[in-house]
């Protein structure tokens, strides 16, 4: 596991020794904004020793030092023979609609199921809502995402989700622009929507589309 991983490991531990019986309680008891908290935790904000320090406060046979190196077990005193109860699927954010129109995404939340769809490996499923990217992909459809690592890299004939900073999540073709051009071209499936500019220092990260399930 990666420092991430083990930090999301010990927010299971605290909902599990009931600290929160939510993500959002415990953001709550660690005193952090539940918007923050999870973006922390999906990777999107970096995680900080500051931030390890004040949530493994909450319990204390948490050892911080392990979520940081990974060295020595999780809990203090611990021989390695306690158990988490992990959950099966892709988180499924059900609270998180990805805008397929011209409304803002609602905040980040912790509120998500899990999902299994056997033959597809995706990070995350997002419900879609609004209908640029129409009839592509329609309102009330899922769509399965992974994380890209560089705009070059990008398809103009695939959808990304992309994330801003300012916490919209949209879903778009990326057209092909010089290494060197600040911005990105986003255009649309419905010819109803025009491309537009965005600035890349505005965004905060790309997902590739892996997977589309329609809404019957």
């Amino acid at each position: 596991m990666d420092r991430l991983e083990r930090m999301q490991v010990v927010v299971r531990w605290l909902i599990f020794r009931g600290i929160g019986t939510t993500q959002k309680e415990v953001a709550q008891s660690a005193g952090y904004n539940a918007a923050v908290f999870s973006a922390v935790l999906n990777g999107t904000t970096p995680l900080s020793s500051k931030f390890v320090e004040r949530v493994c406060a909450l319990d204390s046979q948490l050892r911080s030092e392990w979520v940081l190196s990974g060295r020595g077990e999780m809990l203090s005193g611990d021989d390695g023979f306690w158990s988490l109860p992990k959950p099966t699927g892709v988180p499924y954010y059900t609270e998180l609609p990805v805008s397929a129109g011209d409304q803002e995404a609602p905040p980040y939340d912790d509120h998500h199921d899990y999902v299994f769809i056997p033959g597809v490996h995706a990070e995350a499923f997002f419900p879609v809502s609004g209908c640029s990217m129409s009839p592509t992909v329609n309102p009330g459809d899922l769509v399965g995402v992974v994380s890209v690592d560089r705009f070059e890299r990008v398809d103009p004939e695939c959808i990304y989700m992309i994330v801003t900073r300012d916490n919209e999540r949209m879903i778009k073709h990326i057209q092909p622009t010089p290494e060197d051009d600040p911005e990105l071209v986003l255009s649309s499936d419905n010819p109803r929507y025009a491309p537009f500019r965005r600035l890349k220092e505005d965004i905060l990260k790309v997902f590739k589309v892996v997977y589309i399930g329609k809404n019957l």
